[in-house]
């Protein structure tokens, strides 16, 4: 029997990371934009908007209040300028909860959404591009409840990793090892080193499971337990940048495992899983 686990390094430049987040938004690339009044254009995806049960819409009852994908663009942190081309929810008012908007949203455009916006001069504020709702009207429209939305990337700030992505490749394990657990051989860890031109601080996460579960077969019978330091990939770990080697290198390094575990009948043959594991740079 095969596990085969492959968790790929995704860089995020974001300013901040809430705790509790359903609404992930992140710039990965910015462009200048010549000619004319200067700017830049913000591309990047809206990852994922998770459910939210119980939440209310803020949007409720609101007459003329929209739902549209925007940047940040005031120093109060509510949005710029809506482009057609980008989803928009024209009668938001109507939905009662975040969840009943959320499936509004997807029936719209699926998720994750690749987005290009455009910022028009002056920078104000750590400016990302998010899901914002309101009227429309200058500088008033925030974020949705629960979002994360990815700041673009500081131009003097760089961070690189060891490894691009990581491979937990088991081979060939034998059937009662795996049904039984048993750690020796169902456990792997490797390390990733992280370096940065700047002291910083970095925050890591994984999309998986509550737990920090992946499920490796179709049956979701076998999955994989990931952790970041021993603790579940899924919640938030913050990590110094602060070893200073050279004058412009400072490093620090986490520990990535995976641990196979058996919850029900398996049939021999491959196995596989992926994640993306999440280097947010504060």
């Amino acid at each position: 029997m095969k596990g085969y686990l492959k968790a790929l390094l995704i860089l995020v430049m974001i300013s901040s990371f809430p705790a509790q987040a359903n609404i992930f938004s992140y710039i990965s690339k910015v462009e200048n934009i010549s000619g004319g009044i200067p700017g830049l254009a913000y591309i990047g995806q809206i990852e994922r908007w998770t459910l939210m049960p119980g939440v209310a819409n803020p949007c409720y009852n609101v007459a003329g209040c929209e739902v549209y994908v925007a940047h940040r663009h005031y120093a109060n942190g509510t949005a710029g300028t809506y482009s057609s081309r980008d989803p928009k929810i024209a009668d938001a008012s109507k939905y009662k909860t975040m969840d009943e908007l959320r499936e509004a949203f997807l029936k719209i455009t699926p998720l994750p959404y690749t987005f290009r916006v455009v910022h028009s001069g002056t920078v104000v504020t750590s400016e990302c591009v998010g899901i914002f709702y309101g009227q429309r009207r200058s500088a008033s429209d925030p974020l949705l409840p629960g979002s994360i939305c990815g700041a673009a990337p500081s131009p003097d700030l760089v961070c690189d990793f060891n490894v691009e992505n990581i491979d937990f490749n088991y081979n060939q394990l034998a059937y009662n090892d795996v049904l039984n657990n048993n750690a020796n051989v169902t456990k792997q860890t490797k390390s990733v080193k992280i370096q940065c031109n700047y002291n910083s601080k970095v925050i890591i996460s994984a999309t998986t499971n509550d737990d920090g579960a992946i499920w490796l077969n179709e049956e979701n019978t076998l999955q994989s337990i990931l952790k970041i330091n021993n603790k579940p990939a899924n919640e938030l770990f913050e990590l110094p940048i602060a070893n200073k080697e050279t004058a412009s290198r400072y490093t620090n390094s986490f520990t990535l495992s995976s641990e196979l575990k058996s919850v029900g009948k398996l049939k021999s043959g491959p196995f596989r899983g992926s994640t993306v594991i999440v280097i947010v740079v504060l």
